[in-house]
C-alpha cells in the first residue's frame, strides 16, 4: 500500500514540477520584443520582397532564409504578399539552384 502511495506522490510531484514549463515564454520571446516585430512585419515583408527581386542571388538567398524563419516565428501569419516573388524565382531557370530551392520551401 505504501508503495502505491509513494509512486502516486512521486508522479504528482513530477507533474507539479513540469507544469510551469508549459506556460513559460519561449527563448525568442525572452530575447526579442515580439509585439514590436509583429507591428513591423508588413514593412519587413516589403523589404524582403525588394531584396528577393534584386539581382544579387546571395542577398536573395539570405532574404528567403529570413522569410522561412519569420514563418516559424509567426505561424499565424499568411505571408501572401510573398507568393508572387517566390513563384518568379522558382520559374526563373537562370536563378541559382540554392535560391530556387529556398523559394520552393
Amino acid at each position: 500500500m505504501s508503495r502505491i502511495f509513494l509512486s502516486l506522490l512521486g508522479g504528482l510531484l513530477f507533474f507539479t514540477i513540469l507544469m510551469p514549463a508549459q506556460s513559460d515564454i519561449t527563448r525568442f520571446q525572452k530575447q526579442h520584443n515580439t509585439k514590436f516585430n509583429k507591428k513591423n512585419l508588413q514593412r519587413t515583408q516589403a523589404t524582403l520582397i525588394e531584396i528577393i527581386e534584386s539581382n544579387s542571388s546571395e542577398k536573395a538567398a539570405s532574404a528567403l532564409q529570413t522569410l522561412r524563419e519569420l514563418e516559424l516565428i509567426f505561424p499565424e501569419e499568411s505571408f501572401e504578399t510573398m507568393l508572387e516573388p517566390l513563384i518568379k524565382i522558382v520559374k526563373n531557370e537562370n536563378a541559382e539552384d540554392a535560391t530556387r530551392i529556398l523559394a520552393l520551401f
